[in-house]
């Protein structure tokens, strides 16, 4: 609920400040939505609820991409249901075999990475919705912190990377050669 409210301050702060509208509303949704991603390392609602809606998002880039290459309408929204049948009940399943609870999801590391993949991925004010990502997920990890206070949980919600050194390293080289294409373009 916060993460909404702070999307929804940071898109009417950003449209005020002179960003279209468009990328205001974009932005408002990046942050709400990256306020709940650290939680994609458990079985929760958060999980099936960003899977649902990363396999939908898949589902209309593929079926649109397919169409634009002049296929039936039909074979494109097959393929677009397969995309999101994929995601939503296969690559979601298969992460919740490999992540760790408090892993590397709950990193500044894979912050700044989503951020570097929404900058990559959408045009205009690129800058400003990567910030978006990023400022929701730190907001996640912060809130974590402060809940966590006094309990088990403390020191573990907001750390720079996580416990896997392979996983962190390599996550940096994927971060740099993204950043050396963001540079180059």
């Amino acid at each position: 609920m916060i993460g909404v409210a702070t999307g929804g301050a940071y898109g009417v702060v950003g449209y005020l400040c002179g960003m279209p509208v468009q990328d205001s509303l974009i932005a408002s949704g990046l942050l709400a939505a990256a306020s709940v991603a650290p939680d994609v390392d458990t079985d929760s609602v958060p999980l099936k609820e960003l899977a649902s809606f990363l396999g939908a998002c898949a589902g209309v880039v593929v079926t649109l991409c397919v169409q634009s290459y002049k296929y039936p309408v039909e074979n494109a929204a097959l393929i677009g249901i397969a995309t999101y049948l994929a995601v939503r009940y296969g690559i979601a399943e298969m992460f919740l075999h490999f992540a760790v609870h408090r892993g590397i999801f709950h990193s500044i590391l894979m912050a700044a990475f989503l951020s570097e993949i929404g900058y990559m991925l959408f045009s205009g004010e690129r800058f400003y919705q990567s910030a978006a990502i990023f400022f929701g997920y730190v907001l996640h990890l912060i809130l974590d912190e402060i809940w966590g206070f006094r309990k088990e949980t403390a020191g573990t919600a907001l750390k720079l990377w996580g416990k896997n050194w392979i996983v962190n390293i390599g996550l940096m080289v994927v971060m740099v050669g993204m950043g050396v294409f963001i540079w180059m373009q």
